[in-house]
């Protein structure tokens, strides 16, 4: 398994056993295989079809997007609608690439996989051919009943980051910041649209989450907070970041603390209830176990052609993943 350098940190959806990371060309996942039904390994695979930006787990849901047009369908799912434009032709938009202003998410705890290998979703888990086939794939019985969905963002831009907060999920894209939330209509479990706001970030590193808001640094420099109930706040400081280089920016958070450090390759800034101050350790990367906080820190790590860690917890296990600034 060979893995391309990132320069991005990649995004982390954690289901215990099952995992998925979301690089900017690959996507590595660990599946949980059902034990009577097959002798796999559970061994990291990694993807190269389709191209996923970002993902993160909400409420045992997979919500993730930034999907390359070019490279959504891998060359069994081509076949598979081939042979359905030769029962309709195109009615029904089959020749569809979702783009990277969509989103997807799945069913809760389930759905996840067919993105990438076409089986499960046309005979399902089970490989039970009675009751899913070619000619009746399961996937179209998820879709019409509203286990998982598609969909395209209100504004045109690039999705960047999707993460959790409260009851909503934040779609962060490079011209628009976009919250959905649940909604039950009838037998039929669905995701809407809130609000869409007309401001944007730079690339998918300039995110911090905690449980009860993100903050995030956009295009121009300006900082914003979003508290749980969606509101979103902006905190300013654009003095300072106006003239860093924001395609740089990383920002993570310290639970211990917490605190939020907004880091360049060169300078680290800590924002927490009593303002921003800055600090000469520089840190690119962090994870939060078991109430304790660790980091990466540029003045304690050589750094090989420039490049850095990230790291990501898995259960009661690191994760690290190699890449580039």
């Amino acid at each position: 398994m060979y893995i391309t350098i990132e320069r991005y940190p990649w995004h982390f959806a954690d289901f215990g056993k099952t995992w998925l990371a979301f690089g900017d060309n690959q996507v590595i996942a660990r599946w949980n295989y059902v034990r009577t039904t097959t002798s796999k390994i559970d061994r990291p695979i990694l993807y190269r079809t389709p191209q996923i930006t970002t993902g993160c787990n909400w409420r045992g849901r997979l919500f993730c997007g930034g999907f390359s047009s070019d490279n959504f369908w891998n060359t069994n799912w081509e076949q598979f609608w081939e042979y359905w434009r030769g029962l309709v032709g195109n009615y029904g938009g089959l020749d569809f690439n979702p783009t990277s202003n969509f989103i997807y998410w799945s069913g809760i705890g389930s759905d996840m996989r067919w993105l990438f290998e076409s089986t499960y979703g046309i005979v399902g888990y089970i490989n039970d051919y009675n009751l899913f086939k070619v000619s009746k794939p399961k996937i179209f019985e998820s879709f019409e009943k509203g286990q998982i969905g598609l969909t395209p963002m209100e504004l045109s831009g690039i999705v960047l980051a999707i993460k959790p907060l409260n009851r909503f999920i934040v779609v962060y894209g490079d011209n628009f910041i976009t919250l959905l939330q649940h909604v039950r209509t009838g037998l039929v479990n669905t995701f809407g649209i809130v609000t869409t706001n007309h401001v944007g970030i730079k690339h998918k590193a300039a995110v911090g989450i905690s449980q009860s808001n993100h903050v995030f640094l956009s295009n121009d420099g300006t900082l914003y907070r979003i508290d749980q109930q969606g509101n979103i706040t902006k905190l300013g400081y654009e003095s300072l970041f106006r003239d860093l280089n924001k395609s740089s920016i990383v920002i993570n958070y310290n639970r211990a603390r917490d605190s939020f450090y907004i880091s360049t390759p060169t300078r680290c800034f800590i924002l927490n209830s009593l303002g921003m101050t800055e600090t000469d350790q520089i840190i690119m990367s962090g994870v939060n176990i078991q109430g304790k906080w660790h980091a990466i820190l540029k003045n304690r790590i050589d750094y090989v052609n420039n490049s850095f860690m990230f790291t990501h917890k898995n259960s009661s296990k690191y994760l690290i993943f190699l890449g580039g600034v």
